[in-house]
């Protein structure tokens, strides 16, 4: 397995599997107009060619806040004129909250905030006091002693040309085996009761 160069993110995955630099991408896309994770976009990225898509997890995704919280941010909602960690332009969670704060009454400013390049570095924001709050995975503000408020649960899936499905097979027995799931179960925050189901984007 080699890892494709380039910026990380959803969109950019998605992108780099359809220009084929890619024969794999990870994604957790939401599509405004459908209500559907992942398939729009995945089945629209290429043409509308059949793209394999295998459900890793469904993880929780929330505001990460300092011990306490004391901006009493309980809500998207209340993140109007806080200081925000941004992750970078093409990740699934930059686009999210964008939205979810769109959908809240809420401008989102990402040129004002604390640029994060991981759901860690948003964490790390938070904690030394670089941003007021941040969207990121419940296990990582748990890992960072850091308060949390639960904003959704969303699919995390892999898209797969159909023609490297087979190269992607020792991916997938590897995920299906006891060790893995027990490590990823022990996270707060992931859910594996469908990990390995595969359908074709529709």
């Amino acid at each position: 397995v080699s890892v494709a160069s380039g910026p990380r993110g959803s969109v950019n995955g998605i992108v780099q599997l359809s220009r084929g630099v890619a024969d794999a991408t990870t994604l957790h896309l939401l599509d405004v107009a459908s209500g559907r994770w992942n398939d729009p976009m995945a089945r629209g990225a290429l043409g509308g060619a059949p793209v394999e898509l295998v459900h890793l997890w469904r993880r929780e995704q929330g505001l990460v806040v300092a011990r306490g919280n004391p901006h009493g941010i309980a809500r998207v909602a209340d993140l109007q004129s806080r200081r925000i960690a941004w992750r970078l332009p093409g990740t699934g969670s930059r686009l999210l909250l964008e939205r979810l704060m769109l959908a809240a009454g809420c401008a989102p400013r990402p040129e004002l905030g604390e640029p994060a390049e991981s759901h860690l570095a948003v964490a790390a924001a938070v904690a030394t006091g670089a941003a007021d709050a941040g969207l990121a995975v419940r296990a990582v503000a748990e890992s960072a002693g850091l308060d949390w408020v639960p904003v959704l649960s969303e699919p995390f899936e892999l898209a797969l040309d159909q023609a490297a499905k087979g190269a992607a097979e020792p991916l997938l027995a590897t995920l299906a085996e006891s060790s893995v799931q027990a490590r990823l179960s022990a996270m707060s925050g992931y859910d594996l009761s469908m990990s390995g189901e595969l359908r074709v984007a529709a």
